[in-house]
């Protein structure tokens, strides 16, 4: 399952620049719950890095010992949206993404996978918040985001997108903190920074 992703961009993307693509192993390790891969993602328009970024996936393994996690306060951001997804978000998502991951598209075999109806693509969240932040706030030509996944979006959903906007005094540069939430339950499937 992927629990992190974080990328950066240093320009605009044109429709019509040809780009190169890479992705590379970066490393593995052995954590608690299993083992930790990242992935090292590039794009290139001729020499040039436009957007690089290290996605984080998490295979668990059985056994080992369990972790006592420390209660932290959990703050909700202010509201800034709610919106509903649909439950053939997934199949939409990979038709578009090549993600035809099983537990994205149909509730029978999301629970063959554990899941007890078919989950969201973290990365379609993660756009979707985005989407919504772009509209929202003054997004440059540069700029990072790092996101966290912490649950699943179990389809259909409906989600809200909360925000909180902060200075950070050294470079003038703007941070933008987001979470989505489930409507119903108030737990957050992402919560993520945009630097711009």
């Amino acid at each position: 399952v992927q629990i992190y992703q974080s990328f950066e961009w240093s320009r605009q993307v044109l429709p019509d620049e040809t780009l190169t693509l890479s992705c590379e192993l970066d490393q593995i390790r052995k954590e608690s719950k299993g083992f930790v891969s990242d992935f090292l993602c590039e794009i290139r328009s001729g020499e040039q890095i436009v957007w690089q970024g290290i996605s984080r996936y998490l295979s668990r393994t059985p056994g080992g010992p369990k972790k006592k996690k420390e209660k932290t306060e959990d703050i909700h951001l202010e509201k800034l949206e709610t919106f509903q997804i649909q439950s053939n978000i997934g199949r939409q998502y990979a038709s578009v993404s090549g993600d035809f991951n099983p537990h994205h598209l149909y509730p029978v075999l999301a629970k063959i996978f554990g899941f007890k109806t078919a989950i969201a693509h973290g990365m379609w969240s993660l756009a979707r918040c985005v989407g919504s932040l772009d509209k929202t706030f003054d997004i440059k030509e540069k700029g990072r985001i790092e996101v966290w996944f912490k649950l699943p979006v179990f389809l259909p959903a409906t989600v809200t997108l909360g925000v909180e906007k902060k200075s950070d005094t050294e470079d003038d540069s703007k941070r933008i903190e987001f979470e989505l939430r489930d409507s119903t339950a108030g737990l957050p499937p992402l919560k993520g920074q945009l630097y711009t």
